[in-house]
C-alpha cells in the first residue's frame, strides 16, 4: 500500500513537472519566433537604409557645391558618421532617426534658398531620398509592429517569467513611434 502510493506520488510529481517543462518550451519557442519577426522586418528595413547610405556621398558632393548649404551638409556628414560608427542595433537606430533628421532639414535648406532648384543630378537624387525615405517608413511602421508583439509577450505572465530566463530584453522602436 505504501508503496503504491509512492508511485503514485512520484507519478503525479513527475507528470506536473513535464507538463510544466512543456509549457516553458513553448513560451520560448514562442518569444524565439516573435524575435525573429523583429529581426525580419529589421533586416527588411535595413536593405532601403544600406541603399541611402549608399547614395549619401553623391548627395553630399551635390549639396556642397551650392552656397548657403555648408552647415546642413555638415550636419548630414556628421549623423552619416553617427550610423557608421554604431556598434549595437539601438545605436544604429539612433543615428538612422538623426540622419532622417539632418536629411530634412538639408532639403528644406535647399528649397529656401533655392539652390539645387535647375539642377538635375541634385533633383534626380531628391527624388531618390525621398522614395528611400517613403521605402523606410513604411519598413519601420512593420518593424515597430513586430517590436510591439515581441514586448507584448515580454510583458504577459507567465511569458514574462520565461523571458527573464532566458534573457530576452526590450529592443528599440524606429522613428516617431518612440
Amino acid at each position: 500500500m505504501k508503496d503504491t502510493t509512492l508511485r503514485s506520488i512520484s507519478i503525479i510529481v513527475w507528470l506536473i513537472l513535464a507538463f510544466i517543462s512543456m509549457l516553458i518550451i513553448k513560451m520560448h519557442t514562442k518569444l524565439v519566433d516573435t524575435k525573429n519577426q523583429v529581426s525580419d522586418r529589421f533586416s527588411a528595413m535595413d536593405v532601403h537604409l544600406e541603399k541611402r547610405l549608399e547614395y549619401l556621398p553623391d548627395l553630399e558632393e551635390k549639396a556642397a557645391a551650392f552656397e548657403g548649404l555648408e552647415e546642413a551638409v555638415a550636419k548630414v556628414r556628421a549623423a552619416r558618421d553617427e550610423v557608421e560608427a554604431s556598434s549595437t542595433e539601438t545605436e544604429r537606430i539612433r543615428g538612422e532617426e538623426r540622419l532622417t533628421r539632418t536629411l530634412t532639414e538639408l532639403f528644406q535648406a535647399a528649397d529656401q534658398s533655392d539652390a539645387g532648384a535647375g539642377d538635375e543630378a541634385f533633383q534626380s537624387l531628391r527624388r531618390e531620398f525621398e522614395r528611400l525615405d517613403e521605402d523606410i517608413r513604411e519598413t519601420g511602421a512593420a518593424y515597430n509592429e513586430a517590436v510591439e508583439a515581441y514586448h507584448a509577450r515580454l510583458s504577459f505572465f507567465p511569458s514574462s517569467l520565461v523571458a527573464g530566463m532566458f534573457h530576452f530584453h526590450r529592443m528599440p522602436l524606429f522613428g516617431e513611434a518612440r
